[in-house]
């Protein structure tokens, strides 16, 4: 690294907060790169960005219809990001989701009564 880079390294660090200091020199200031380009976003195809825009569709519709028939107000942010998170994680068939859907399943039969098993 040339004297200039190293200038401009030791002037972005000292323009940093203690804290964020504080993480770079546990890693090594040294190993420290304030230069490197960052990483390139992964590259979806047209069919990816469709099938999120889909499920993120579906995800709308939904938080509109509880945030009227269900909630009976606006959603929370908590309640937003699980709504998101369950639908694409079915979408991945990630088994995590999968079985708080069926569980759901399971126990709104329950509840209206139905034979569950």
């Amino acid at each position: 690294m040339s004297s200039e880079e190293e200038k401009k390294k030791k002037a972005i660090f000292e323009s940093m907060s203690p804290k964020r200091q504080k993480r770079i020199l546990e890693k090594g200031y040294e190993q420290w790169d304030p230069f490197r380009m960052p990483k390139e976003p992964p590259f979806f195809s047209e069919e990816d960005r469709r099938a999120r825009r889909q499920i993120a569709d579906l995800v709308d519709r939904f938080l509109d219809h509880a945030a009227r028939r269900i909630l009976k107000a606006p959603p929370s942010p908590a309640y937003i990001q699980s709504v998101r998170d369950i639908a694409f994680g079915l979408a991945r068939g990630e088994e995590r989701y999968q079985a708080m859907y069926d569980y759901s399943v399971w126990f709104a039969a329950i509840a209206k009564g139905a034979d569950a098993g």
